[in-house]
């Protein structure tokens, strides 16, 4: 930008208020960029992000940035919900706040789904509730774990996947609405050591996988996205045994089968990802060098 463009600006800074002034640098990004070839929504959708971390007091944070169209989809799903939430505590009496109501609404947006149903949408406002009626659970995976104390008969130190604590109390909450997979070791029911028996690993065995690694052994990418994988591959007569596998994010499954990076135990006895430049005394032994999928 030349001085006399920033000159230009700043005496429009001056005399145009906030909302206007946004307009006017929005519309000289535009020109300025005219010859990309791109269109204003087309430069918005290449700068959206999103992401989620954890913030203050074990507070978990959620920041997204998106292009005018998506916003504004995602703000009238967001504010209707608030609006449906709010007469609920209209009739209930609660005393939520704005925020916790806008928090609430994202919440159920994104895991939760409408249910199909042949109402119209003018009878599901009047058959709201505080339970948000028409509003029923997606398919989501959340791993807890819990202790059973055998001398008490009581459930102790339920937990997140990533070790954060919860309450019982929220545990139980929890149970009532969801599919329970117990992933007890070895046990009955639950067969975590198939051998030679088939090559592809049990809902069992990936949950265990989870819970032991928590992420992919090779860069931390979330269990969720990655894939289960033979130490000792599965075409060099390896087991799909739990001993016998970890998790894996797609590019460092590949790396193991194309670039030859080799998992390895380290000295905390955890799997980590071992490069064939650097090596390692104790790597765990694996198949040949292939492009077979473990």
């Amino acid at each position: 930008m030349s001085q006399a463009e920033e000159l230009e600006l700043i005496v429009l800074a001056i005399s145009e208020g906030l909302d206007q002034f946004k307009k006017t640098v929005a519309r000289g990004e535009d020109q300025r960029r005219a010859e990309d070839g791109l269109t204003r929504h087309e430069r918005q959708r290449e700068r959206r992000c999103g992401k989620v971390f954890d913030g203050e007091n074990e507070m978990v944070v959620l920041h997204a940035e998106f292009d005018r169209v998506a916003g504004d989809r995602v703000r009238t799903a967001v504010h209707d919900l608030s609006d449906r939430l709010f007469r609920d505590d209209a009739k209930s009496g609660s005393d939520r706040t704005h925020d916790q109501r806008m928090a609430d609404a994202l919440v159920t947006l994104i895991t939760q789904q409408p249910e199909s149903s042949g109402t119209s949408e003018s009878e599901d406002l009047e058959n709201d509730s505080s339970e948000c009626d028409g509003i029923v659970p997606q398919a989501t995976t959340l791993i807890v774990s819990v202790d059973y104390d055998a001398l008490s008969g009581q459930l102790k130190n339920a937990g997140l996947i990533d070790g954060t604590p919860i309450d019982i109390d929220d545990f139980r909450h929890i149970a009532c609405g969801a599919g329970v997979v117990p992933a007890i070791f070895a046990a009955d029911g639950q067969p975590l050591y198939l051998g030679r028996k088939q090559r592809a690993v049990t809902a069992a065995q990936k949950l265990a996988l989870i819970a032991r690694d928590k992420q992919c052994v090779g860069c931390g990418m979330r269990a969720s996205a990655c894939d289960a994988h033979h130490i000792v591959w599965w075409d060099h007569d390896g087991p799909t045994d739990i001993t016998n596998l970890v998790l894996l994010c797609p590019k460092c499954h590949k790396k193991v089968h194309k670039q030859g990076y080799a998992v390895a135990r380290g000295p905390d006895g955890r799997h980590q990802l071992k490069s064939p430049k650097r090596g390692s005394a104790g790597a765990l032994p694996r198949g040949p060098t292939r492009t077979a999928a473990a």
